[in-house]
């Protein structure tokens, strides 16, 4: 009983750490985002005080495409870590997984806490995927 408290504890206590750690990193995204609307805001007004002519257009653009460019870098390498977060997750998943067949605990109760733990984990993948997909969206607007 007491190992399978643990256990739900321990799994519970990594839920929770791998959600603040989602909401804090939509925060910070959301901030880029906005630091970024508000820059080419500026960009835009900028260009607007400008007399528009052929050279000039041509740097804005230049300038825009660098942008895209830079977000599009940072997106990827954001994945990348995304991911690299979401193998480290599976692979503390899986030692937790482990350690817990080593304790003597109820098969039924370890199946419950394993399904309990799959569905947060499912949860959060959905999460992940519906916010990786609002970015690209996003990124494609930006366009």
């Amino acid at each position: 009983g007491s190992a399978l408290d643990a256990a739900k504890a321990q799994s519970q206590a990594g839920i929770d750490k791998a959600k603040a750690a989602f909401e804090a990193e939509k925060a910070r995204k959301a901030a880029a985002l906005e630091r970024a609307r508000e820059a080419k805001a500026a960009q835009a007004a900028e260009a607007a005080q400008q007399p528009t002519a052929g050279s000039a257009l041509d740097a804005a653009k230049a300038h825009s495409q660098a942008g895209i460019d830079k977000a599009k870098a940072a997106y990827e390498a954001e994945r990348a870590r995304k991911a690299a977060a979401m193998e480290r997750a599976r692979e503390a998943k899986a030692a937790q997984a482990a350690e817990a067949t080593q304790q003597p605990t109820p098969g039924s109760a370890l199946d419950a806490a394993k399904a309990q733990s799959q569905a947060g984990i499912d949860k959060a993948k959905a999460a992940f995927e519906a916010e990786k997909a609002r970015k690209a969206a996003a990124l494609e607007r930006a366009r």
